[in-house]
């Protein structure tokens, strides 16, 4: 399966004409409304028209992935043609996918497509192995829901993380991408969150639809029910189990795996990140957690991801004009340059904190 090489928009939302790299792990950074949601919404909207079988014709800007409002919603602001086209182009291998989208109507939802458009079937964003994975993801439920359709087959734990317990439930047995059984390496994940917990699940007797959820604690292994936990596991589990879950070539999108979790979580998230996508599964992740970025860092250091294949992204506005800083990572974990504004806050406050009155 071939992964996304570049991603190139123009007249789309913040951006006139932007071009981005991509590489196995792309980590988004930066301010509020800097354009970090804009560069996911691009890809997120080709996703959503190739499951609705439209995107031979043009682009659904509301569906299962995403609501982006109408035409005039998602064009740039900043232009003065009449009427103009929007594209979101994707490079991937050595295939171009180029396209122009003409909205003529602004309270339309729907894009035309200039020319015909095919849809290559190597293409990660178009596979089975696409897992996007929303912020606003569920919080611990007394049950969880079942659907073999999308876990079995699209290999997917919910928008919301909603199937996440069907999923380990199919597949507990089964290998990850890191070698072991799921049921192994998720215990394995959530003890570097929250030492001694794992998780268990059961079909509710009075419906084969639904599943219970429990997490197991303590030598005991005393059994808790989801509910009774704090919201960081249950937030941050399906998280782990759609990238144990993946396969080389696959592509995730994450928004927000800090979630609810405490600093020691949160950098050990940075460095599940890195060994995934140094197996070869492509991950695009948006975050504003400092300690994720010293959880990647560390593992380019201690080796367990190649450098050439980080790629940090710091998104930010320049004169209303928005940019994207590349920032390498090198072999002993740190940073080529630091931009004004990249995660900077704490040398500010501390500097504040000592300077005296």
């Amino acid at each position: 399966m071939k992964t996304i090489h570049k991603v190139s928009l123009k007249h789309f939302k913040c951006f006139k004409k932007k071009e981005f790299n991509l590489k196995n792990l792309n980590v988004l950074t930066g301010i509020n409304s800097s354009g970090k949601s804009t560069l996911i919404q691009s890809l997120l909207i080709l996703r959503q028209s190739f499951d609705a079988r439209m995107i031979e014709s043009g682009l659904l800007l509301n569906s299962t992935l995403i609501d982006l409002g109408t035409i005039q919603d998602v064009r740039y602001d900043g232009i003065i043609e009449k009427d103009p086209n929007i594209q979101i182009n994707i490079q991937f291998g050595d295939v171009n996918m180029e396209n122009d989208y003409i909205g003529s109507e602004s309270e339309s939802d729907f894009m035309k497509s200039a020319n015909p458009i095919h849809i290559p079937d190597d293409c990660n964003l178009f596979s089975d192995g696409f897992n996007y994975i929303s912020s606003d993801r569920i919080g611990p439920q007394k049950i969880y829901s079942k659907s073999y359709s999308v876990v079995k087959e699209n290999r997917s734990v919910g928008l919301h993380g909603e199937l996440f317990a069907h999923m380990y439930q199919l597949n507990k047995e089964e290998s990850t991408i890191l070698a072991d059984t799921l049921e192994n390496d998720l215990s394995r994940w959530l003890s570097e969150i929250s030492p001694g917990f794992s998780i268990d699940t059961l079909t509710d007797s009075k419906s084969s639809q639904v599943i219970e959820l429990t997490f197991n604690a303590g030598n005991n292994r005393q059994r808790y029910k989801s509910i009774n936990v704090g919201f960081g596991l249950s937030y941050i589990a399906p998280v782990i189990v759609a990238l144990l879950m993946s396969k080389k070539g696959d592509l995730l999108i994450i928004e927000s795996p800090e979630a609810h979790l405490h600093p020691k979580g949160q950098r050990k998230m940075g460095e599940l990140l890195a060994k995934i996508s140094e197996k070869g599964v492509q991950v695009i992740v948006e975050t504003h957690s400092d300690h994720v970025i010293n959880g990647i860092r560390l593992a380019v250091k201690n080796k367990q991801i190649s450098k050439e294949n980080v790629n940090f992204m710091y998104f930010y506005r320049d004169s209303e004009v928005h940019e994207v800083d590349y920032i390498e990572v090198l072999n002993d974990g740190q940073l080529s340059h630091w931009p004004d504004g990249f995660f900077d806050e704490w040398d500010n406050a501390l500097f504040d904190l000592l300077r005296r009155e």
